[in-house]
């Protein structure tokens, strides 16, 4: 039986989930000497993208809910890679922004996904890694809400 066969009837959701977990699994070991689990590394990196948007924002980006947010931002807050301030022009919001410690790893850390990137994506030519980066995207963007 070859690779093929084993994996011909597995559904899309059942290999995104092993790329989770596989992905999960490297970036926590590759993390793990900042104190950074795979939870907290997404909300690091929203906050690469864009520094300063406030909590609901990254609750939205991230596509989770506002517990999951306030717990993550918590963890990175006490760890010193975040500070928290609240909105000058808007009080009920909180903005988040990356502390010089955040900033320190920030080559380590993008360092890291990028070699996952490289690891998962490995077998596929540069054109197939497009199409499925806008295949991707294109699921994103068509998710209901």
């Amino acid at each position: 039986m070859n690779i093929q066969d084993v994996y011909k009837d597995l559904s899309i959701t059942t290999f995104f989930s092993a790329f989770h977990r596989l992905g999960s699994s490297y970036m926590s070991k590759q993390m793990k000497s900042f104190n950074l689990g795979h939870g907290h590394q997404q909300f690091l990196m929203a906050l690469y993208i864009e520094d300063g948007i406030t909590q609901d924002e990254l609750t939205k980006r991230i596509a989770t809910d506002k517990v999951t947010t306030a717990r993550a931002i918590s963890k990175l807050k006490e760890e010193g890679y975040v500070l928290v301030e609240v909105d000058s022009k808007d009080k009920r919001c909180h903005r988040v922004m990356l502390s010089k410690k955040a900033y320190d790893i920030r080559e380590d850390f993008t360092q890291a996904i990028t070699d996952w990137q490289k690891q998962l994506l490995n077998n596929l030519t540069e054109e197939e890694e497009q199409v499925l980066l806008r295949l991707c995207h294109k699921i994103v963007e068509g998710k209901s809400e």
